[in-house]
């Protein structure tokens, strides 16, 4: 096979994928400050990860030390490229920390243990039930709430939400579940967002502000619009008409 040949030869080898959140240890922190985390029935090998923004390089570092296993979650299920959301204590960590349960009553079934020593954990499906002290509440069909903590933002109370088991320590929201796609877009510094079509809507039940710089027009679900700018422009090729109940200028 000659040299041109070969160079247009491109080699694709297919990213291992990990379906679901995962149980995994902190093997090392990097120079940069990141940690380096591993977990059962890992196919790469121990990979740096990237961590939710309310865990610092200290946590990570105390993590590590006290060998705490954390809660994985991976990027678009790719296995090099794992997120560290919260840290799970062991089962027998957490029960060492607690004061003696009470014996069971008779015919009573034992309370269910995560199977957090597999690395596996189970997900469900909740509804949020309302938010106390900063902290969301959730439930999962038991009927009765529980305080969760979240590895993501909330955007209402209404939609449902994904839950992790995450041990004595109670559940970890993990996602949350739209009936439409979030309102909400993220681009990069200088790129353009178009929408085109035979007709736009963009709808607000309470209020609607469109804003650039010093410009801001804003539409009130009341029935009032207003415009604030340094300078207003009104140009037209026909008529231009101002009607209303009364007109005042100045």
């Amino acid at each position: 096979m000659n040299s041109r040949v070969k160079e247009r030869i491109q080699i694709v080898q297919a990213r291992p994928k990990i379906n679901g959140p995962r149980l995994g240890t902190i093997q090392s922190i990097s120079s940069t400050g990141l940690a380096v985390v591993d977990f059962p029935g890992n196919p790469l090998g121990p990979q740096i990860a990237r961590s939710a923004s309310s865990i610092d390089a200290a946590r990570l570092a105390d993590w590590q030390r006290q060998s705490v296993s954390v809660l994985l979650l991976f990027e678009d299920s790719d296995a090099s490229r794992p997120i560290i959301v919260e840290a799970v204590p062991s089962v027998s960590d957490a029960a060492s920390s607690q004061t003696p349960r009470r014996p069971r009553e008779k015919g009573e079934r034992p309370a269910a243990v995560p199977a957090v020593e597999s690395g596996r954990m189970a997900v469900t499906i909740g509804r949020l039930v309302g938010i106390e002290a900063n902290v969301a509440l959730v439930e999962t069909g038991s009927g009765v709430p529980q305080r969760a903590r979240t590895a993501v933002s909330l955007r209402n109370l209404k939609d449902p939400v994904v839950i992790v088991d995450a041990g004595p320590d109670g559940p970890v929201i993990i996602g949350q579940v739209f009936a439409d796609i979030p309102g909400s877009f993220e681009v990069g510094t200088g790129a353009d967002l178009m929408l085109k079509g035979s007709r736009v809507t963009i709808e607000a039940e309470v209020e609607l502000v469109l804003k650039a710089g010093s410009s801001t027009v804003r539409l009130e679900s009341k029935g009032k619009a207003s415009t604030t700018a340094d300078q207003i422009v009104s140009t037209a090729r026909v008529a231009n008409k101002v009607r209303g109940g009364s007109v005042q200028l100045n």
